[in-house]
């Protein structure tokens, strides 16, 4: 297996890991024991929810004695966020294995801004009840803020694809220091 395949394996098991991660923290996808409902089969149903913390669409899935919801704009944008993360990482990979990777992080500082912005808007975006995010931000400015972290890192880590691509793809090596 080459190197550059190893690179993009790694880079989707961090995508995938960081996805799970942000469903689980976001409050996009949570799991509900419902004791004393059973449900015959296999159903699923579209909601809009209306809550202090997220308005829009979801759908709330249904077997047995469980019941996943799930909120359709939490989750799109998680995915997006988590495919520019599998971006970013499998060209910084690919960076290292050229030996570019000094030049790239010494011109290109939004690879650790986008990163750690990922990182907050995964850790403040307003889930429910999660206590370190209301002890931190309050309930009032984690509602507010609502999707912006998470939207702003996905402009971050876009912009610094674009330069990471721009970096693998000039037609003069950096030679690495």
């Amino acid at each position: 297996m080459s190197n550059f395949r190893k690179d993009t394996l790694l880079a989707l098991a961090i995508g995938i890991a960081y996805m799970a991660v942000f469903s689980y923290l976001s409050g996009a996808t949570q799991y509900f024991l419902l004791p004393n409902i059973r449900v015959e089969g296999f159903k699923a149903v579209y909601v809009y929810f209306e809550s202090q913390n997220y308005n829009g669409p979801g759908i709330q899935l249904f077997w047995n004695e469980s019941m996943v919801m799930v909120r359709l704009y939490v989750v799109f944008l998680g995915a997006l966020i988590s495919a520019l993360v599998v971006l970013n990482v499998d060209m910084l990979l690919k960076l290292v294995r050229r030996g570019m990777v000094r030049a790239c992080l010494l011109r290109s500082t939004g690879t650790g801004l986008a990163m750690l912005l990922s990182s907050i808007a995964t850790a403040t975006y307003a889930c429910c009840g999660w206590a370190p995010t209301v002890a931190i931000l309050g309930i009032s400015l984690s509602s507010i803020l609502g999707l912006a972290p998470a939207i702003a890192s996905a402009a971050l880590l876009s912009a610094n694809a674009f330069i990471l691509h721009k970096r693998l793809t000039s037609p003069v090596m950096a030679s690495p220091r």
